[in-house]
């Protein structure tokens, strides 16, 4: 028996479009993706943005772009992440991105595809489960799974085609592109 819970997102109005559409039968990835960015980047308690250029983030970049080996990029991460105190939730994203950026020797770009894709497979699994099966909704958990891949496929196609030459300066600027990809206020 397991002992994780599901939190869902917020009960808020930011929220209300995002959950309403996501895992609903005739809707698109592209749209329910695009509604569960606009509400993650409204939602003000939640910072997202912020996070995504925080001190864990750009400790990830750094060892993203001189790690050889996945061990490697796990310790230096790990010390990094200890010393200066940035342990966070989004410190656990981006450890996770880390690993499979390095592990496909990608570098700074596949990182921030990673880290884009791992954020939203955390949204969408908040609310997620709590609908398989719902009237009109995802019908059952492979569904659901393949829902969360596609969404996660968005958020790295928007990631991709940004210069190879991200640094800890440029990497906000970069997040803020891809943001407004996924959000659809941009185009690839």
């Amino acid at each position: 028996m397991g002992t994780s819970t599901n939190q869902s997102s917020p009960n808020a109005p930011s929220w209300n479009l995002a959950k309403a559409v996501l895992g609903r039968e005739g809707v698109s990835a592209e749209n329910q993706s695009r509604e569960v960015w606009r509400a993650a980047t409204a939602d003000t308690s939640a910072k997202l943005e912020e996070h995504l250029c925080g001190p864990a983030i750009l400790q990830a970049l750094e060892v993203a772009k001189q790690s050889q080996s996945v061990p490697e990029a796990l310790s230096s991460y790990d010390k990094a992440v200890a010393s200066s105190h940035a342990a966070t939730f989004f410190a656990d994203i981006s450890r996770r991105a880390l690993v499979r950026a390095v592990a496909s020797g990608s570098g700074i770009p596949g990182f921030g595809q990673e880290l884009f894709a791992e954020t939203i497979s955390y949204y969408a699994s908040r609310d997620l489960p709590s609908i398989v099966g719902a009237k009109g909704k995802v019908s059952n958990t492979s569904a659901a799974i393949s829902l969360k891949r596609q969404m996660a496929d968005i958020a790295k196609a928007a990631a991709r085609g940004y210069p190879t030459e991200i640094s800890a300066r440029s990497w906000p600027t970069f997040v803020a592109s891809v943001l407004a990809v996924l959000k659809g206020r941009r185009r690839v």
